[in-house]
């Protein structure tokens, strides 16, 4: 078997070439002097690495120190980080070790701009916080023993409700900082839990006083990772000498007055299962809008009712939609939903209509010619985008193509085959929304918008 000192001169080689790609490589440092320490690179400990073995591939062993605050060995800690498949676990002298392929490190390093970042998770019960450590590929290639130091612990533990209703609210983070810092910045250095079904939560900090806030994308509540909301809920924790856990107040979340919606068809009759959801126009760019869900997805029942909780979003372009699928036919319906309306909204479903042309190649019927409509919408200068794709037909022999759409909004017909500037060629544009009785297109020769053979051939 090839020595380790054989592994280390391969894997000099490997950091010669990351010298040449100009990495930053900077010596070993102890733990940021803020504890709550965040690694940029460090997010899913169980992601993002492969479990795959390259068999008889040259390996560096990577060895690991865990000592509490004493100097003592901490056994049963786990570390993950790269090179490390899952994780793994010291002894009862403290120790750990991996040994990773050195192609597989060498792509750690030019990923990692020449160096590793690992972070330990202590064991079960022991009231220590978790440790995040970067070290350079010198440290590693020197064969140094890479040692984490604990530091005593707090565990903090408390419980997220609705305001009104004291119901728990699951999957809310739970962020933790030092109270020298800011809490606007708390994304950038903090550690973090989350609420389980039961709306409780527990993490263990460092003994120091701290700001505590929650955040997240919950539907129905007044949450977010914003700044204003960070101060909304934000508390403030004395960390005592003599303690070791200490119960935190309930976050209580502003609720959001939820929607209710009726779906009914043209007669007023209820239908049940019919799906309902409220989106709102959210703009890319200038030139590109997408429908952005604004609600949590809801089912009507035999009333035809059904309850949409909302997310906390400033949409004045919000609407309701609703649709259902019966015996082959989607009927589909919307309805504006203003900041000042009720929130008792009726939708009403109709079933699609037709939008039909004939498009030609030098008086020759065109045919499979690939067309695709999509719903649009004016920009702030009164320009039309498209916003979504509602439908797609070909045409047949004749080249006519007949396609279905929902009724009650307007439409940009284009080409599916863009030309040779990369845009989708236009065919018509509705200036008024689409009716129940449906649009004939005018004929369109499309060998005027493209250069050469017919895009069919």
């Amino acid at each position: 078997m090839v020595s380790d000192q054989c592994f280390r001169a391969a894997f000099l080689l490997f950091l010669s070439v990351a010298a040449v790609c100009q990495f930053n490589v900077r010596p070993a440092t102890a733990q940021d002097s803020d504890p709550f320490q965040k690694d940029p690179f460090f997010q899913d400990p169980f992601g993002g690495r492969s479990n795959e073995k390259p068999d008889n591939a040259a390996r560096i062993a990577i060895r690991f120190t865990v000592l509490d605050h004493k100097d003592q060995p901490v056994a049963g800690a786990r570390i993950v980080g790269p090179g490390i498949v899952r994780s793994i676990q010291t002894d009862a002298l403290g120790r750990a070790i991996c040994r990773p392929p050195l192609t597989q490190l060498a792509k750690n390093l030019q990923a990692r701009g020449g160096e590793l970042t690992y972070t330990m998770f202590p064991p079960r019960g022991l009231l220590v916080p978790k440790v995040t450590r970067t070290f350079s590929a010198d440290s590693v290639n020197a064969g140094k023993t890479l040692r984490f130091r604990t530091r005593p612990g707090v565990q903090l533990k408390g419980k997220v409700v609705g305001k009104l209703d004291g119901e728990p609210v699951k999957w809310v983070t739970v962020y933790a900082c030092a109270n020298s810092r800011p809490i606007e910045s708390i994304l950038s250095g903090s550690t973090s839990t989350t609420t389980d079904k039961k709306g409780e939560w527990n993490l263990v900090i460092p003994r120091i006083d701290s700001h505590l806030t929650v955040g997240g994308k919950i539907a129905g509540y007044v949450l977010s990772h914003d700044a204003d909301d960070f101060k909304r809920y934000a508390q403030t924790i004395d960390v005592p000498e003599d303690v070791d856990v200490i119960d935190v107040p309930d976050f209580q979340l502003t609720p959001i007055a939820p929607v209710e919606v009726t779906v009914v068809n043209e007669t007023g009759d209820p239908i049940a299962d019919a799906s309902a959801r409220v989106y709102y126009q959210k703009w890319l760019s200038p030139r590109i809008v997408i429908w952005e869900q604004l609600s949590e997805g809801g089912m009507t029942g035999p009333n035809g009712k059904c309850v949409l909780s909302l997310f906390p979003d400033h949409a004045a372009t919000a609407v309701v939609m609703a649709e259902r699928t019966a015996d082959g036919v989607c009927m589909k319906g919307r309805i504006a939903l203003a900041d000042d309306a009720s929130r008792s909204l009726t939708v009403v479903l109709r079933p699609p209509t037709r939008l039909s042309g004939t498009l030609t190649w030098k008086g020759r019927a065109a045919a499979n010619i690939d067309v695709v409509v999509y719903e649009s919408i004016h920009d702030q200068s009164g320009r039309p985008r498209t916003i979504s794709v509602r439908a797609e037909g070909t045409t047949d022999q004749l080249g006519h193509y007949e396609i279905e759409v929902p009724v009650g909004q307007t439409y940009l017909v284009t080409l599916k085959r863009r030309t040779a500037t990369g845009v989708q060629p236009l065919v018509h544009q509705c200036d008024s929304e689409m009716t129940a009785d449906g649009l004939r297109i005018p004929d369109v020769d499309i060998s005027k918008i493209y250069d050469g053979a017919a895009p069919n051939e």
